[in-house]
């Protein structure tokens, strides 16, 4: 019997209905043709070059990553791949060398980043690379904003989006080592004012569910409480967003993975109560600063009457880029702060980074190894390519050491994007950031991480 790995893209499309028929018409045609079929779906198209899968395979196909504005020209594109797509020869994905951590000099890296960012037409694109206790190299090229030709520079803060989830986690872990807080706490012990009007589904609902993302709960807020409650604190905000979210109705099953900003929202608000306190400043005053970070701060970076900073860039339809002055307008309402409003300098990142590695280490790091761990551990039936850990996807990756450990996330607001790349055990890791949103930031990020791996590589 051949066996076929069905490459598809994790990345979105704007009619993923679409998508997801031709994946079906894809496999349809591969098992018609004899072939055992395993679907892969890739984290990081960029640099994803191989699998725990790889050598099982006798063939490949791969879908392309179609994001056409029209439902017309997408429909006409699908059809033509469908009917000419390439099988592979017989071949496992190129398995490489690991990475050796290496001190990279600036002109290296500002070579790289100055070329992606040429080809990808980005206003800035920075990086950090690093291992557990030192850095490696940091560049930052290009400028703040389009338009204006102050450069943007490795001093800069950038806005990292969902990457904020994981330090959420990272201070719930302070809580769990405390003795506050169990990662089985279950909602309704930690809200039990909340407990008479919580559907049922809600009552015995876990913090593991939340930061690993099945608990089922509504993606996204469907009202804002910006526009409610316009004088609320972003405490007061989260605290009227929890009284909404145990009233409404669960969005897929319980158990299953749906990635929701909603369940951050709710993991911020467990701080605030447990800590007793303003989520912004517990993530900085009790995680952030003890690690000698010392530029975080919440959406986007900067003035709005001076470019002092970087600032966002939106892409419209038809490719039309817009530069997004700072304000509370440019991004996501402070509701959202503990699913994804931090913005910091690359040094900074790195900092939170080498405290991540060193705890997947089981080294010294804000947390016990046992909570450490928990972090940056998925559930056992988690069997996707990248599982979910507390904000992290583990994968594997050849060019990761020997086990092939990786860490990973993305985040973005829609006007930013930044990726980090953490491998434990082979002590290395890599962020990549950009002040803009969309497609090409998303894959000139990946093609910057690649070519740092390429240069890292022996």
């Amino acid at each position: 019997m051949r066996k076929c790995l069905l490459l598809v893209p994790e990345a979105v499309t704007p009619f993923p209905e679409t998508q997801r028929l031709l994946q079906t018409a894809c496999k349809f045609f591969l098992l018609s043709a004899g072939y055992v079929v395993q679907i892969i779906i890739s984290y990081d198209d960029t640099i994803v070059d191989e699998h725990p899968a790889r050598g099982w395979h006798d063939t490949q196909v791969r879908i392309p990553d179609t994001r056409m504005r029209s439902m017309k020209l997408l429909f006409i594109a699908h059809a033509m791949t469908l009917a000419c797509l390439p099988i592979i020869p017989p071949a496992v994905w190129a398995q490489g060398s690991s990475v050796v951590p290496t001190r990279l000099e600036p002109a290296q890296l500002r070579m790289l980043l100055d070329s992606v960012r040429r080809k990808y037409d980005l206003p800035a694109l920075g990086i950090a690379v690093f291992t557990k206790d030192s850095l490696l190299g940091l560049a930052v090229v290009g400028v703040r904003r389009i338009g204006n030709s102050t450069p943007a520079s490795a001093r800069d803060l950038f806005h990292i989006g969902s990457d904020t989830k994981a330090m959420t986690a990272g201070l719930l872990g302070l809580l769990v080592d405390r003795g506050k807080l169990r990662w089985e706490s279950r909602l309704d012990e930690i809200f039990p004012e909340l407990k008479p009007s919580m559907r049922p589904e809600y009552r015995d609902m876990i913090v593991r569910e939340l930061l690993t993302h099945r608990s089922g709960i509504v993606p996204n807020p469907t009202v804002s409480f910006i526009d409610a409650t316009p004088l609320a604190t972003p405490r007061e905000q989260r605290d009227a967003f929890m009284r909404w979210i145990v009233r409404q109705p669960l969005a897929s099953p319980r158990g299953s993975y749906a990635y929701a900003n909603s369940n951050y929202i709710i993991a911020g608000a467990i701080a605030e109560r447990l800590f007793n306190g303003d989520y912004e400043h517990l993530l900085i005053a009790e995680l952030l600063a003890p690690l000698g970070i010392t530029t975080a701060g919440f959406g986007d970076p900067g003035r709005a009457d001076a470019v002092d900073q970087p600032w966002g860039h939106r892409i419209f339809w038809l490719g039309f880029r817009r530069a997004v002055s700072p304000g509370l307008a440019a991004g996501n309402s402070p509701v959202y702060g503990s699913a994804g409003r931090l913005h910091l300098s690359l040094s900074d990142w790195a900092r939170w980074g080498q405290a991540v590695i060193r705890a997947a280490r089981g080294e010294q790091s804000p947390w016990s190894p046992a909570t450490g761990k928990s972090l940056v551990t998925p559930m056992a039936n988690d069997t996707r390519a990248f599982a979910s850990a507390f904000g992290w996807g583990v994968g594997r990756r050849t060019w990761a050491g020997p086990t092939g450990r990786v860490l990973s996330h993305k985040g973005s607001n829609g006007r930013w994007y930044a990726v980090a790349w953490l491998a434990p055990d082979t002590n290395f890791g890599l962020l990549v950031v950009t002040n803009q949103g969309g497609e090409k930031a998303a894959q000139a990020t990946g093609a910057a991480a690649a070519g740092i791996i390429r240069m890292s590589r022996p």
